[in-house]
C-alpha cells in the first residue's frame, strides 16, 4: 500500500477541506468513494448520493415529528429512514463481497479491518438496534390499537 497516510488531507478540496478529513482517508480506503470514480461517469456514487439525501430528508422528518410536534406517526419516519440505512450499508459490503473486494482489495488487512469492516460493522450494529426498537415501538402500538377495536366490538 501506498504512505498516504503521511499526505496532508488539505492538498485537496479546497479551504473547507479539513471539516471532510476523515473522508479523504475513507477514499483512499475504498475507492468507490474515491474522485476517480466519480469522474469516471460510475453512477452508483452520485444515486447513493441521491438516495442518501432522501434518508436524510427522512430522518429530519422523524426528528421533527419525534421532538417537535410530537406525532404519533414518528416511528414510522424513524423506521423508514433507519431500513434505508441497513439495507444501504448492506448492499455497500454486499457489493464488495460479490466482486471479489474490487473496491478495497488493495489495502492491508490493519487498514481494511480498522478504516472498512469495523465501522460498516458497528455502522450494520447500531441501525438494526434502532430497527429492532422502532419496528417494536410500531408492533406494539399496532396491538394496543387491535385490542382497542375488538374490545369496542364486544361492546
Amino acid at each position: 500500500m501506498d504512505d498516504w497516510h503521511d499526505t496532508p488531507p488539505t492538498t485537496q478540496g479546497g479551504d473547507l477541506h479539513w471539516i471532510w478529513a476523515p473522508y479523504a482517508i475513507y477514499q483512499k480506503i475504498d475507492r468507490l468513494f474515491d474522485v476517480e470514480a466519480f469522474e469516471s461517469g460510475d453512477g452508483f456514487l452520485c444515486a447513493q448520493a441521491a438516495l442518501s439525501t432522501l434518508e436524510t430528508f427522512i430522518s429530519l422528518v422523524y426528528l421533527y415529528k419525534a421532538h417537535v410536534s410530537k406525532t404519533s406517526s414518528a416511528p414510522l419516519f424513524g423506521f423508514s429512514a433507519a431500513i434505508t440505512t441497513l439495507f444501504k450499508t448492506i448492499l455497500f459490503v454486499s457489493m464488495e463481497v460479490f466482486c471479489g473486494y474490487c473496491s478495497t482489495g488493495h489495502n492491508s488487512r490493519q487498514d481494511f479491518l480498522k478504516y472498512w469492516a469495523v465501522p460498516n460493522g458497528i455502522w450494520l450494529l447500531f441501525d438494526f438496534l434502532i430497527v429492532l426498537r422502532l419496528g417494536s415501538d410500531i408492533l406494539a402500538s399496532l396491538w394496543v390499537a387491535a385490542r382497542a377495536e375488538a374490545s369496542a366490538k364486544k361492546k
